[in-house]
């Protein structure tokens, strides 16, 4: 049987007391300390090997990721038709048709992916479905990609919104970094955001700055808009880049939230689609952004492009040949 350390059986007490009365240890310690502690006395070693080696706040959460670590899953949206891709998507899906470096943006994404310790993939798949073939990949179908958008085609995927997961459209480019970035975010529900974007939209004629998914974001970084915003009427903050990490508990929460609007809205209006079915995942968020729901924004300065046009493309071709640079 395991001793309690010294002193141990007056902080149970203690701890005991406040918990019965909704409160904590002390300030900023959760009520539930006692009951671990109870079951693992051994930990209070621990507590007091990280005190006297003053272990860095970061070192801390790295080994608490590391000790409670589950595996991230990664569902891909592509279902689109790309039509601003002009003939380049004839015969493609964009992120077939979009080559950088000799590889298309899927194959770039999946091996971003995996090498940040993603293995279990999903695509979505929508336009020449059957032109998607990567290997080691579930696959997930919207037959109804030309009369729906991007949150129709991650719900076609819903079975795969539990646990830790990683959301992201296939019309981007990104460094590992950050994927990482996203990883290492511990809020339920977090978004990528870019809060550099405007230079990108500078000489953008096809995919004019009117266009971006802007971010208005509190002091806490937590959405207060997001969407089409006119930038010209509105202080923007930065741009939603396309990436979402969710918790367990951040899934739940969006499939609680889809639920609610698929049955409030039907076919009329959601935010700023025509129609529930038309909406965007940018749509969805704003909706719960209203309701009070904490989407934070994990904010990101570079190490990602967006080729939403021909014209993006061919920027991105130009300045590949080095490090590609927001």
């Amino acid at each position: 049987m395991l001793s309690l350390p010294r002193n141990f059986s007056p902080i149970l007490k203690r701890s005991d007391a406040q918990a019965q009365s909704g409160g904590a240890l002390g300030e900023g310690i959760p009520s539930d300390v006692s009951e671990i502690l109870k079951d693992h006395p051994e930990s209070v070693n621990l507590l007091r090997a990280l005190k006297q080696h003053q272990v860095a706040p970061q070192r801390i959460r790295d080994l608490t990721r590391r000790v409670g670590s589950v595996e991230v899953k990664g569902v891909l949206l592509a279902a689109g038709l790309g039509s601003r891709m002009k003939a380049m998507t004839q015969d493609l899906p964009k992120c077939l048709a979009v080559v950088l470096n000799g590889k298309s943006l899927l194959e770039t994404q999946l091996e971003t992916l995996r090498s940040c310790g993603i293995t279990d993939l999903s695509v979505v798949r929508g336009w020449k479905a059957e032109k998607i073939t990567a290997p080691h990949v579930k696959y997930y179908e919207n037959p109804d990609y030309a009369a729906t958008n991007m949150l129709h085609s991650l719900f076609c995927a819903e079975q795969e919104l539990d646990g830790e997961v990683l959301i992201s459209y296939t019309d981007i480019w990104y460094e590992a970094e950050v994927v990482k970035r996203l990883l290492r975010c511990e809020k339920d529900i977090a978004i990528g955001v870019d809060i550099d974007w405007k230079e990108y939209y500078l000489g953008r004629k096809d995919h004019p700055i009117e266009e971006a998914l802007n971010v208005i974001f509190n002091s806490s970084n937590e959405v207060v808009k997001i969407g089409k915003i006119a930038a010209e009427k509105e202080e923007v903050h930065g741009e939603f880049i396309g990436i979402t990490k969710l918790t367990r508990r951040g899934c739940e929460i969006l499939r609680r939230h889809y639920r609610r609007a698929q049955a409030l809205y039907g076919e009329g209006r959601f935010q700023r689609a025509a129609s529930f079915r038309k909406a965007c995942f940018s749509d969805l968020l704003q909706e719960m952004a209203d309701l009070g729901v904490p989407v934070h924004c994990e904010i990101i300065g570079s190490g990602w492009k967006e080729i939403d046009t021909v014209e993006d493309f061919r920027k991105a071709l130009a300045v590949f040949q080095g490090k590609v640079s927001h």
